[in-house]
């Protein structure tokens, strides 16, 4: 009877204990997300905007006093459904059975469902341009939502392509500053 208790004492105890290290970031910051300032911060913050606009983002949320700049972008991704969900959004459905027992008995069950709305998955990247005075630090991420609302994929996105075409947009004079 004591070893019984001890070995469920040791095994709960064994499950209370936590992982030997914290997680950390495996993906470090790539060099072409940061560089220096060149405009003064009221211009960076609206040059941001211009070039994430023409790349298809929503503005979220400006702050000039920090020099932040938030957008969004949401794409449907369709064919990226869960493991159980139907693709087809309606359909028929049924079933024959026999029961044994204390009491016989069989049935037939015939029904037809429909998911409203369908629904595909949504692609959600964000970025964040933060224009401090001295410096301009990008970071773009990227996860996938299902459609029940569960995040499948998430990850650091900030690549050296996209903060180089978006440094070069910032840095070309828009039409009202000529």
């Amino acid at each position: 009877m004591r070893l019984w208790v001890l070995s469920v004492a040791l095994g709960l105890v064994g499950c209370a204990s936590g992982p030997a290290t914290l997680p950390s970031n495996l993906s470090t910051p790539v060099a072409e997300c940061r560089w220096e300032q060149q405009l003064p911060g009221a211009n960076a913050n609206r040059r941001a905007v211009t070039a994430l606009e023409a790349q298809g983002f929503t503005i979220r949320d400006t702050n000039s006093e920090l020099g932040l700049v938030s957008a969004e972008r949401i794409r449907q991704v369709p064919g990226y459904y869960g493991r159980y969900y139907d693709p087809w959004p309606f359909g028929w459905y049924g079933g024959y059975g026999l029961g044994f027992g204390r009491h016989r008995g069989s049935g037939v069950a015939i029904g037809y469902h429909h998911r409203l709305g369908g629904g595909y998955a949504q692609r959600q990247e964000r970025v964040s341009v933060v224009a401090d005075g001295e410096w301009v630090r990008v970071s773009q991420d990227v996860r996938v939502v299902d459609i029940d609302g569960v995040v499948r994929e998430g990850r650091n996105a900030s690549s050296a392509e996209f903060c180089r075409e978006l440094r070069a947009a910032m840095e070309t004079p828009g039409e009202e500053e000529m």
